[in-house]
């Protein structure tokens, strides 16, 4: 029979001989020791993968970077100009301007944010400040994913 301990920081899970085989991770004593943290969640407090617990998804920047896409693909695609663009979203011509930006952050960039693991200091305001370089290696720089 395997046991399971709820530390403070982690919990250590004793796999059966069974159990060993499903986990290549385990140690060779059979341990599987996941780090956590404690956060207050619905109907109490959970106890979750420090990983998943670091993560900071900004919704209003996932919406921004979908948003320029849409814009992007409706300018390459469609053919519209930016005026045309600003007057169906109902907003100023400079305004979708400084969001299509958004559509073109490297894909690595792109896939953190959506994730939630991107530096702290990477909002929408910082991001709409900023010149965004058009080398992918360069925006790796600029916004801190060293």
């Amino acid at each position: 029979m395997g046991r399971i301990t709820i530390h403070a920081d982690n919990i250590e899970i004793g796999l059966t001989d069974a159990g060993r085989d499903l986990f290549a991770d385990a140690a060779p004593s059979g341990l599987v020791c996941i780090a956590t943290v404690t956060n207050a969640g619905v109907g109490g407090r959970q106890i979750v993968p420090r990983d998943i617990a670091s993560a900071r998804v900004d919704r209003s920047l996932v919406k921004a970077i979908a948003w320029a896409r849409d814009l992007r693909q409706r300018l390459e695609r469609d053919g519209k100009s930016l005026d045309e663009l600003a007057r169906e979203d109902g907003c100023s011509r400079p305004y979708v301007s400084s969001m299509i930006r958004l559509a073109y952050l490297a894909p690595a960039i792109t896939q953190s944010i959506l994730q939630g693991t991107q530096p702290a200091q990477l909002t929408l305001a910082d991001l709409m400040q900023r010149d965004i370089p058009a080398n992918w290696s360069e925006q790796r720089v600029a916004f801190g994913f060293l």
